[in-house]
């Protein structure tokens, strides 16, 4: 799934928290439960798709930055949003290390999560998707 819609839905999620604690963990979990969404991914069997994934991290940063401009530098919606993109990371650092073997959890249910839900994100989707989530986080909703 994309960055932007990892950290929209861990923006949403972390709404609930009563401490920053439990923001990071909502963010966590919220990463979890978006990659049961059956979804294009920004990889393919070549490695990183740059033209998915550069455009990806700029909006997922610009995001970033609002909601710490919009909600504060230490709100539950920003720091859930950023743990909830912080898993993806060990996308990145296994392609230096030549490794294809996650840990974190649904990263490694790749075909229970990505491949066997009827329903499957295009990376269009995704992006509309998490910018919609990220509008309708605003105050008040």
């Amino acid at each position: 799934m994309l960055g932007i819609v990892h950290s929209a839905a861990g923006a949403w999620a972390s709404r609930a928290a009563a401490t920053r604690r439990q923001a990071i963990l909502l963010g966590v979990l919220s990463h979890v439960l978006v990659d049961f969404i059956g979804h294009e991914e920004p990889f393919n069997k070549h490695g990183p798709r740059l033209a998915v994934l550069l455009p990806d991290f700029a909006l997922t940063a610009t995001a970033i930055v609002w909601l710490g401009a919009r909600w504060g530098w230490l709100s539950p919606e920003l720091l859930g949003s950023i743990a909830s993109i912080l898993p993806d990371a060990e996308h990145f650092l296994s392609l230096g290390r030549g490794s294809r073997k996650k840990f974190f959890p649904s990263h490694r249910l790749v075909s229970l999560l990505h491949s066997r839900t009827p329903l499957k994100l295009s990376v269009k989707t995704q992006f509309l998707l998490g910018l919609l989530l990220l509008l309708l986080l605003e105050p008040g909703n």
